[in-house]
């Protein structure tokens, strides 16, 4: 068996990605890929993550039960899926660096893996739609950080950039190859993407596959997952407006929309700067791929 992990990171459409292989397992299955869910890995391991206490799996079978054929055929590969092996939007606020618990985190997962991953995918995006985006995320599960130029400077000081994440990878997993693409270019590349983290299974999806839900709708969900609210409370919709009121945070048009009001005119420049210059260093290093080059 071998094993390929797309590892995100957070809003470069991940979700879509986990979506379309969900949504294709019969197909995967047909090319002798099993497709690993973010939602399946954790439940496997809830234990071992909560605890903090990862002890090493040796039995795949006792960890993957479906998936024994494929440790005994070496032609079969497993496929994982989960943008939290990075961490999440929380600690990237409170600790103000780029996933600060990520070698914690893979050294984890290493050792509930059946195998070391031959390939790692990882898409990046623009450190000026990239934040605000997180920070959306972290403030629609009702942790709110009020915007202010205490936070601007440091995220734009943030010691941890993409090369950063990169090597922290390359620590944890050394023999694995990681091939990276920008999300600036998934949208015109996306069966690019899903052929090569599929290859040779004939996927289908439908063009609006995730239709946009609207900003506040995404907070409401978040909000109301976040609290365990019960289903068909009357008072649900009030208390979240009254939260929202109290808070200060204001749910965005758009990513867009968002991003300009989150920066200051300075602060864009040194932003487009920072990723200009990081993905220059990712590409002498060979890692970031031409999707457009890729057959579609």
């Amino acid at each position: 068996m071998t094993l390929d992990i797309h590892i995100g990171a957070h809003k470069t459409a991940t979700t879509f990605i986990q979506q379309t292989l969900r949504k294709n397992v019969d197909a995967l299955e047909d090319v002798g890929t099993r497709f690993l869910s973010p939602r399946e890995f954790r439940y496997m391991h809830e234990e071992n993550w909560n605890d903090g206490d990862v002890k090493e799996i040796h039995n795949i079978s006792k960890a993957y039960p479906e998936d024994t054929k494929y440790a005994l055929d070496p032609s079969r590969k497993l496929l994982l899926s989960d943008e939290n092996l990075l961490g999440g939007p929380v600690p990237f606020y409170h600790a103000n660096t780029l996933y600060p618990e990520l070698q914690k985190r893979l050294t984890m997962a290493k050792k509930l893996l059946p195998c070391l991953p031959d390939n790692i995918y990882l898409c990046i995006r623009n450190y000026q739609y990239f934040y605000p985006a997180v920070y959306y995320q972290f403030a629609s599960q009702a942790n709110f950080l009020p915007i202010n130029e205490m936070l601007q400077d440091r995220l734009i000081a943030k010691p941890r950039r993409w090369p950063q994440i990169v090597e922290d990878v390359q620590a944890v997993f050394p023999t694995s190859v990681i091939k990276i693409w920008l999300y600036e270019d998934f949208a015109e590349n996306r069966d690019a993407v899903l052929n090569l983290l599929t290859p040779g299974a004939e996927l289908k999806f439908d063009q609006n596959a995730r239709p946009r839900q609207t900003p506040k709708g995404a907070a409401y969900d978040a909000w109301v997952k976040a609290k365990d609210l019960p289903d068909g409370d009357p008072n649900i919709k009030h208390r979240f407006t009254k939260w929202l009121n109290k808070s200060g945070f204001v749910p965005p048009e758009n990513d867009v929309s968002f991003a300009e009001r989150f920066w200051r005119d300075k602060d864009v420049e040194a932003l487009v700067a920072q990723y200009s210059e990081d993905v220059g260093v990712l590409m002498e290093c060979g890692l970031v791929m031409d999707l457009g080059s890729l057959d579609a």
